[in-house]
């Protein structure tokens, strides 16, 4: 089925890959001067379009010559919705209400992680069936210690034993408590952002007024402001404080997987057969690389907790524009400074008036 003008976009962006690049570049600049600078729709508006656009000829570039599957579409859609989230959500805050903004947020949260469990579903019925297998050890283990007679125990040594398996794709690899850790791991990263939108969703206070289509604030903050603000927020401390610990609790239980964790041996006879003394007969899996990962993962996570409310605004905006945006920035570098300065104000007013600006 044609396309018509869309179709033809497709095939000259595959066939001039410089050409496109010099108009993503054009069209950026283009949506900076046509935003309008005391509105934080139309500025957030013209950077989603310049992004969606970035966006869409990298997936025509990447999708040139093939078939395209259901997971790069998936994946494609993702992070369409990753883009255009926070736009849609200061619009509803301000045309329609506070309400509607709260439930798109909920909405949008819920949409991602249907996104992300149907992108990683093989590693989900991986870590499924791995559990099932753990819980049907231990009933089966339990039962032949009932029908044996007690014994004294011994001191034993501690090895790390390999667990060698075969490379065929039907045998499945046994599993450890470091694999059912990793799994409960995971799906705290997997439902995080959507556990914080739903606390949020009470925590926060109500209706912010139709100011927040401006993004121009001034440079000074009366103290009474500073403590009415402080008042509001006040309830916020204890979610924020739950989500803090529950990332720590995360990060620790990550180091301790990686430092425990068996390795698995793939065992593999080609290589064995070439080889004279065998020592290449077997493979580790890149589960260390997974665990990396997974670190690292929570690390961003956390340090994203210092720009989210109620830490942010009681703590580092006012320093923030204080320090930098009115302060040694415009004075120390004369004509990027203020560039910068506009630019670094408008990501604090979208964090304030945005609550999955900085929700990842």
């Amino acid at each position: 089925m044609s396309l018509g003008p869309l179709s033809t976009y497709i095939e000259w962006v595959r066939e001039n890959e410089a050409r496109a690049n010099g108009i993503e570049r054009i069209t950026r600049g283009v949506a900076l001067m046509m935003a309008n600078p005391e509105s934080l729709i139309s500025m957030e508006g013209m950077w989603t379009a310049s992004k969606v656009h970035g966006l869409t000829n990298q997936w025509i570039l990447s999708s040139k010559g093939r078939s395209v599957s259901n997971v790069e579409v998936g994946t494609w859609i993702q992070q369409l919705l990753q883009e255009t989230d926070a736009l849609l959500e200061i619009y509803l805050r301000q045309s329609v209400s506070h309400k509607a903004g709260w439930l798109w947020v909920l909405a949008a949260q819920v949409l991602k992680c249907v996104m992300r469990s149907y992108l990683q579903k093989e590693k989900w019925s991986t870590a499924f069936t791995t559990i099932r297998d753990v819980i049907t050890a231990m009933i089966s283990r339990k039962g032949r210690r009932l029908q044996n007679q007690p014994q004294r125990p011994r001191p034993l040594t501690s090895l790390v034993i390999p667990r060698v398996v075969s490379p065929t794709s039907n045998v499945q690899r046994p599993a450890t408590w470091s694999d059912i850790g990793a799994f409960a791991v995971d799906l705290y990263v997997h439902l995080r952002s959507l556990l914080i939108a739903a606390t949020a969703f009470r925590a926060f206070p109500d209706a912010r007024g139709r100011s927040v289509a401006v993004y121009t604030l001034p440079p000074k903050v009366a103290p009474s402001t500073v403590e009415s603000l402080r008042k509001s927020l006040s309830p916020q401390w204890s979610v924020w404080r739950l989500v803090a610990a529950v990332d720590l609790v995360a990060l620790l239980t990550s180091h301790v997987i990686r430092r425990y964790r068996i390795p698995t041996v793939i065992a593999d006879e080609d290589t064995a057969a070439q080889s004279c003394d065998g020592v290449e007969a077997a493979k580790t899996t890149p589960e260390e690389t997974e665990d990396d990962l997974r670190i690292s993962t929570i690390r961003q996570l956390i340090a994203m907790s210092i720009f989210r409310d109620p830490f942010f605004s009681i703590v580092l905006k006012q320093s923030i524009y204080k320090h930098f945006v009115f302060g040694r920035l415009n004075r120390w570098i004369p004509i990027i400074g203020p560039v910068i300065a506009n630019q670094v104000q408008y990501m604090l007013s979208m964090q304030q008036h945005s609550f999955l600006y900085t929700l990842q």
